[in-house]
This record gives C-alpha cells, sequence and structure tokens, in this order.
C-alpha cells in the first residue's frame, strides 16, 4: 500500500523509477488533467447504421433465395404451394427492388447462382407429376432458361464457381448429378 501524502513528502522506501511513475500519478489526479479523465469516463460513441427494410411480393410458396454479389440480383424459388405444377423464380433488382419472373420446373426447391458465369441453377423435384427430375438454369444476362435433366427428386444445389461446375443431390436415385456449367452435359456420381 502506498499513502500518496507520504509519497508527496518523499517518506517512503520505494525504487526511484516506480517512485517517479507513482508521483506522475499522483500529479495527474491532482491537477485533474482532462485528458486522463475523460479517456477514462466517457468513451467514443460508435455510429450505428440505420437499417433499412422493404416489403418485395414474389410468387406463392417461396421456399429458397440465393443472391448474385456481382449482379445485384436476388433470386427466389416459388414452389406455388407445392401443388403438382410447374413454380417460378423470381428476380428482384437490389439496388431498385424491380422484379421480374422466370419459369421454373415442377416443385421447384432449391437454387444455386454461378457469381462468375451469371448463371443461375433451380432445381425441380419431379417433372410433371412423375419420378425424375431436372434443373431450370436461368442465364442471369437475358432470362433464357435451358432444362437439364438429373436423377430422380433433385433436392439441393451447389455451385463451385472456380471450376463451373454444379453439384445436384438426388434423393430418391441416391446420387448426385454434376453438370458441366460450360456445356449442361452431365455426370452422375453414385
Amino acid at each position: 500500500n502506498i499513502n500518496l501524502f507520504e509519497l508527496a513528502r518523499g517518506e517512503t522506501n520505494m525504487r526511484p523509477m516506480a517512485m517517479k511513475l507513482a508521483l506522475m500519478l499522483f500529479a495527474l489526479l491532482l491537477c485533474g488533467c482532462n485528458a486522463v479523465k475523460q479517456s477514462a469516463s466517457t468513451p467514443t460513441p460508435v455510429p450505428t447504421p440505420t437499417p433499412s427494410t422493404a416489403t418485395v411480393a414474389v410468387g406463392t410458396g417461396p421456399v429458397a433465395v440465393a443472391v448474385n454479389p456481382n449482379t445485384g440480383q436476388i433470386y427466389v424459388v416459388n414452389s406455388n404451394n407445392f401443388s403438382n405444377s410447374n413454380g417460378s423464380v423470381t428476380v428482384i433488382d437490389a439496388a431498385t427492388n424491380n422484379t421480374t419472373t422466370e419459369a421454373a420446373g415442377v416443385l421447384p426447391n432449391a437454387v444455386a447462382v454461378n457469381p462468375n458465369t451469371n448463371e443461375i441453377y433451380v432445381t425441380n423435384d419431379y417433372l410433371n407429376g412423375t419420378t425424375g427430375g431436372n434443373v431450370t438454369v436461368i442465364d442471369g444476362v437475358t432470362n433464357n432458361t435451358t432444362t437439364v435433366a438429373t436423377g430422380n427428386s433433385p433436392v439441393d444445389v451447389a455451385v463451385n464457381s472456380v471450376t463451373n461446375e454444379i453439384y445436384v443431390v438426388n434423393v430418391f436415385s441416391n446420387s448426385v448429378t454434376v453438370i458441366d456449367g460450360a456445356t449442361n452435359n452431365t455426370t452422375t456420381v453414385p
């Protein structure tokens, strides 16, 4: 324990360096240095960003969403409430919230985007109500679509943007369909 009054009068057995430090602290406390008081008691305020939200109408039964960070387009898969009819994809321009709608197959349920090629991949669980399935490929520039056959009941999709390969999980086939993004040719991996 250090008695500050003994320290100020030099009546303590402290080492010279420790004594200098203690005297400096004592002097700061006595003079009421604003910098020390302010930094110790007044934190610098951190600006809080103001969140903004918007409600954008999409199709019936939205089930999945993906974003192309390069174009600012948002893709919402609409299942049509899992009815045995074609679903759709609502394309939202993130800058304006304007929308367009693109056709998808029966029971669409998952979506992935390749930001490098601007291609969007939507899995369609059943092909016209029969066992089977496919992927709707949407060209992000023209919004033209192509259909690629997969195994039975595709339920998820992932994109490797480096290799331009698309991986589709087929639940009833117990397989993965690999789509070559450049040609849309497929290979099945059991």
